[in-house]
């Protein structure tokens, strides 16, 4: 044994960070444990009764690393019975998940889906970072900057980036959740773009339909 690290988070604190944190109008960000332990939610009486989410796909997802992700994994009916639409990531070495979630009805509404996907993925950036900045050394502050630019990369919209980093210990395993989980957006991107297309399509072709009947009634 070499030496030993001793670590202690105040929850407190993830709380307050949670709370500000928000997504469009009705969205948040939420914290579970490695047993899909609800752990903090802006709702603190919620928080209370300790619920465990693992029903919820893609709480098991993220906390499994699983890569095989669908499309119903993303949507699923909250605590309060609302359709939402969601995302997260693991937590290297504390085996957490942080998740972000946001009303289908207003994302939809907004038409701004792709932009609060990033909003959220730049807020559990944010959270992790406040882990990383507790649990780490100086020594990986660099990996921690080039996580940062690859968030930002985010922001403008570089679904398709990527971010290597290959040393071998917790912040190697955040860069490949986060090029997992960009893979998703870009995925998710590329099925919107498809379905808008299609939508435009039969919307020219209704078009065009009643502009000939319109002739043909003249």
């Amino acid at each position: 044994v070499h030496g030993i690290i001793k670590g202690q988070i105040r929850l407190d604190r993830l709380w307050d960070v949670i709370a500000k944190s928000t997504i469009g109008k009705q969205g948040y960000a939420y914290v579970v444990d490695d047993e899909a332990r609800l752990i903090a939610h802006p709702d603190i009486d919620f928080v209370k009764t300790a619920p465990i989410l693992s029903k919820r796909g893609i709480v098991t997802a993220v906390l499994t690393q699983s890569e095989d992700i669908s499309s119903r994994d993303w949507n699923y009916s909250n605590e309060k019975n609302i359709e939402v639409i969601a995302s997260g990531v693991k937590i290297p070495g504390l085996n957490w998940a942080v998740l972000t979630e946001q009303p289908i009805i207003e994302a939809y509404q907004s038409l701004n889906l792709v932009r609060n996907i990033v909003f959220g993925t730049l807020i559990i950036s944010l959270v992790l970072l406040i882990f990383f900045s507790i649990l780490l050394s100086e020594s990986v502050t660099r990996p921690i900057h080039t996580l940062s630019r690859f968030a930002e990369g985010i922001k403008e919209g570089s679904f398709d980036a990527q971010v290597n980093i290959h040393s071998g210990d917790e912040i190697e395993g955040l860069a490949n959740s986060l090029n997992m989980m960009n893979h998703q957006l870009n995925k998710y991107v590329r099925e919107l773009s498809e379905k808008i297309e299609m939508l435009e399509a039969q919307k020219r072709n209704l078009d065009e339909s009643r502009e000939i009947i319109e002739k043909r009634e003249g």
